[in-house]
């Protein structure tokens, strides 16, 4: 398996390109299209998967999803952002006036696992920073979109984020193997043992919250 990181122009967001063989499944999708073809290499990109509906991360979606008719993975609530951004004045969500009407977009939720070809991606609810963010494990690598980052976690602070929801997800996180490589959204890759630390003095000073079954990762 290779993964390209390919950088988005604005804010720059990671992009993440994964492959085996002929097969590349796009995490994320913010990047120009040139930078996708560069990096396909003319291999054969098979899906694209969001982990949250802000605007940096599905920038060109309609442009790379029309382009290589390919499906687009998120969730309703993912997908219902996506469908705000035409008209939404929310500073997160500028407007993108992205046309849904002619992508193929596919719903996923909690302990979904997608397949393509040799590729497996098991999809893990990580609400907090949106009530719609997801992470993608595969193999020893962990796609977290802005839930966890080198050092940090995603901020709360912008609509439908949560400080509770995060506190479970970060818990959920530390319970992870410590070798598991994070790819987040925007910065350095780190790891789920590297940011134990931080993980620990953020549960250190909160209350127990209860995980409802829906969202356990088991």
């Amino acid at each position: 398996m290779e993964i390209t990181t390919i950088k988005a122009t604005v804010i720059k967001t990671n992009n993440y390109l994964v492959s085996e063989g002929k097969t590349c499944v796009l995490v994320d999708c913010s990047m120009p299209k040139a930078d996708l073809e560069k990096a396909l290499n003319g291999n054969k990109l098979s899906a694209i998967l969001l982990t949250h509906g802000h605007w940096d991360h599905f920038l060109t979606v309609e442009k790379i999803g029309n382009t290589y008719n390919v499906p687009i993975y998120c969730t309703k609530e993912c997908y219902a952002k996506i469908i705000a951004s035409k008209d939404s004045t929310l500073k997160v969500a500028r407007k993108v006036n992205i046309n849904t009407d002619n992508l193929n977009f596919r719903f996923i939720k909690n302990n979904d696992v997608l397949n393509f070809g040799k590729l497996s991606f098991k999809v893990f609810s990580s609400r907090g920073h949106t009530d719609c963010g997801v992470c993608y494990l595969i193999e020893d690598r962990l796609f977290t979109g802005d839930t966890l980052f080198r050092g940090t976690y995603g901020r709360t602070d912008l609509p439908t984020g949560d400080l509770a929801a995060t506190i479970t997800t970060l818990r959920r996180l530390s319970k992870l193997h410590h070798n598991l490589i994070v790819l987040p959204g925007h910065g350095a890759t780190t790891s789920i043992g590297a940011e134990q630390s931080m993980i620990n003095s953020v549960l250190a000073g909160t209350k127990d919250f209860v995980d409802s079954e829906e969202d356990c990762w088991c």
